[in-house]
């Protein structure tokens, strides 16, 4: 099995490329409704436990889209590939126009080591240092670097772990927003809150109030 497959591609116009490890029929139904009104690439992503496999998947993902003529695009990541989504806007972040991650993280489920160097990054100053030593792949002291709109999608299946991750991209992220997928997995509970964040301008998105959604904020889901 190669580290990226498109699974599925249909449809014209604007672009989502939605990135899910492993069983991908959970969202299918989701991209084959998108695909009526837009161009949707549905990749299955290998599962990512260190930087270097990273940085391998992120090679082939732009591969795969480079092989498919798509430049600028709205990228969907699905809990645990949602960390190579926040790779993929880090790297070429001209190239994103929109993020879209549901129930994400913003690393795998951390090991014992890892939950050390959390504690270490949060009370002591040596702790980013200390971080720096990990192979682990961990976004969070980057997340102040993403500046495109960044939806934060909760579902009624996430995780207590992937619920306290979500509050760490609200916090973290510069230009996020909130909504509850609360008919997960239908899609046609998320379609229109989808369609419009679209018109949450790239540029300063912050200073346009009105479209900043009316989606509730996390914290008071």
């Amino acid at each position: 099995m190669k580290d990226v497959d498109v699974v599925f591609e249909q449809g014209k116009g604007r672009t989502f490329v939605v990135c899910v490890e492993g069983d991908t029929t959970v969202l299918l139904p989701l991209c084959q409704h998108l695909a009526q009104t837009a161009r949707c690439l549905l990749l299955r992503v290998q599962g990512v436990r260190s930087n270097e496999e990273l940085e391998i998947r992120i090679h082939s993902i732009f591969d795969a889209l480079a092989e498919r003529n798509v430049r600028q695009f709205s990228c969907i990541g699905f809990q645990d590939a949602c960390v190579a989504v926040q790779r993929l806007a880090l790297q070429e972040p001209k190239r994103i126009r929109t993020l879209i991650l549901i129930d994400a993280v913003t690393r795998p489920h951390p090991t014992a080591l890892e939950r050390v160097f959390d504690w270490m990054e949060s009370h002591l100053p040596l702790g980013l240092p200390f971080r720096v030593r990990s192979k682990g792949a961990h976004f969070k002291p980057f997340l102040q670097r993403l500046r495109c709109p960044v939806l934060v999608v909760r579902t009624n299946q996430e995780s207590p772990y992937r619920e306290s991750e979500s509050r760490v991209l609200l916090e973290a992220l510069p230009t996020s927003w909130a909504i509850r997928w609360s008919s997960y997995p239908d899609p046609q509970g998320i379609l229109q809150e989808i369609e419009d964040f679209q018109d949450v301008p790239v540029k300063c998105p912050q200073k346009n109030l009105r479209k900043q959604m009316t989606a509730e904020v996390i914290g008071s889901a």
